[in-house]
């Protein structure tokens, strides 16, 4: 039965069935007893009554009007129980014999009237007996009917209410699926079986949470996307005011280092650490400018055939030395034919090169770059050991400006992802076992603008 409606009906039907039958067997052997009473009070007590008063009679000589009772009281009877029919007969023929004792005495004053009425009686007794412990047989019988008929409706009904149960649980499902999704939080895949009205419903609830989930991440994207593209807007324009200075300021501390190379003066060793100094603090104004422009600059997606594995290990192979030297040891796995995806190599790669370097400045001493096939892209994970990061922090992770270190800006992980994101895929973070994962998924389509 596929529909719920014929499903119900029909538990309905079944247990109303049972408890019919139930009681039909009851009434039955309630209808027994009573044929059985009925024949005890109608025929056989007063048989045996007229039969305990004709020994008196026969003395009077008043026989007659008891043996008209007796024929009377027999003539009235009914039964269809085969046994109660043949001891109605056998009392019909004793009856006749005591009329034919009593006619013999009357004709030759003398005959064997006693002993017939006597048989009448013992007969009438012992159909009251008989009928007696049929009567309790049969009640017992219908207490036992009414026990075993009670247990099976009761156990059908049960059965009913478990199947109805179970019919009814992914309407539970449903409900806090729904509960979850007015939270606003991503409600579970419903998996429900079968074709009738709640698994088409459940189907139905489950393509809901998976729009609303799917709209709410695009939603998400590109809110971030836009507040990414004001922030980059903004730093451009600062970054544009800052780089002329830089430039002017670059320039005359290397004319200044200059002068102090070729100058002879007692503090020409620190002047020209000074000087040193100051490049270097220069040249690292210079990279956060970049990095601002980087955040502006927004650069147009480039899908393209890439051998993912040969990619990694390219981004690996640069970083290893500098990685080698930080104390780090990173090792590649490739898990399975990955074979050639559709994806932007260039922002994975520079993703990939921003994620080893944070595993190295955050004290990891080994990472593990896995590459894997996922459906038409592919899933890189890069695993480290190192210190982790605080469950307060992991949902800024991605933030802008957000970062634990001290000479940190804040945007490598924030551009990265977007740059992910920008090209159709995802860039995710999940604690390990020990220290940090992160995961991108490429995807060979990017996303609608």
């Amino acid at each position: 039965m596929r529909s719920l409606r014929a499903r119900v009906l029909f538990a309905l039907l079944v247990v109303v069935g049972s408890f019919g039958v139930a009681l039909g067997l009851n009434a039955l052997e309630l209808a027994r007893i009573g044929r059985s009473l009925d024949l005890v009070n109608d025929v056989y007590l007063p048989l045996a009554g007229t039969s305990s008063r004709m020994g008196a009679a026969v003395e009077r000589g008043d026989l007659a009007p008891l043996l008209a009772d007796a024929r009377e009281i027999l003539a009235g009877a009914r039964t269809e129980e085969p046994e109660e029919r043949a001891a109605l007969n056998a009392a019909q023929r004793q009856v006749a014999e005591v009329e034919t004792a009593w006619s013999e005495r009357a004709a030759v004053g003398s005959g064997p009237v006693h002993e017939e009425i006597l048989q009448l009686g013992t007969l009438a007794d012992s159909r009251i007996t008989a009928v007696s412990d049929k009567t309790s047989r049969a009640q017992s019988a219908a207490v036992r009917t009414a026990i075993g008929s009670g247990g099976v409706a009761a156990a059908v009904a049960a059965l009913v209410l478990v199947a109805a149960r179970r019919a009814l649980r992914p309407v539970e499902r449903m409900t806090a699926a729904v509960r979850q999704m007015a939270e606003g939080q991503l409600a579970p895949e419903l998996d429900l079986i079968g074709d009738d009205e709640i698994a088409t419903l459940g189907r139905a609830v489950s393509t809901m949470a998976r729009a609303v989930a799917e709209r709410d991440a695009e939603r998400d994207r590109r809110m971030r996307s836009e507040r990414l593209a004001m922030v980059g807007q903004m730093l451009a324009q600062v970054t544009h005011e800052v780089r002329n200075p830089l430039n002017a300021l670059s320039l005359n501390a290397e004319l200044l280092l200059e002068d102090v190379r070729g100058a002879e003066f007692p503090a020409r060793e620190s002047a020209t650490t000074l000087a040193k100094g100051l490049m270097g603090e220069i040249r690292r104004l210079e990279a956060v400018t970049e990095r601002y422009l980087d955040l502006a600059r927004r650069p147009a997606v480039a899908v393209a055939p890439e051998d993912p594995a040969a990619l990694v290990r390219s981004v690996v192979g640069v970083e290893e030395e500098v990685l080698r030297r930080a104390g780090v040891d990173v090792s590649v796995v490739i898990e399975g034919a990955v074979g050639t995806v559709e994806m932007d190599g260039g922002v994975v790669r520079r993703a990939l090169l921003n994620l080893l370097q944070n595993a190295a400045q955050s004290g990891a001493k080994r990472v593990v770059v896995r590459v894997a096939r996922a459906g038409t892209g592919v899933l890189l994970s890069v695993e480290d050991d190192g210190p982790g990061v605080p469950s307060a922090a992991q949902p800024l992770l991605f933030e802008p400006f957000y970062t634990t270190r001290v000479d940190g800006t804040g945007l490598g992980l924030a551009i990265a992802r977007q740059s992910i994101e920008d090209a159709g895929g995802t860039l995710t973070f999940r604690a390990g076992v020990r220290g940090s994962v992160f995961e991108i998924r490429t995807s060979p389509r990017p996303p609608a603008p």
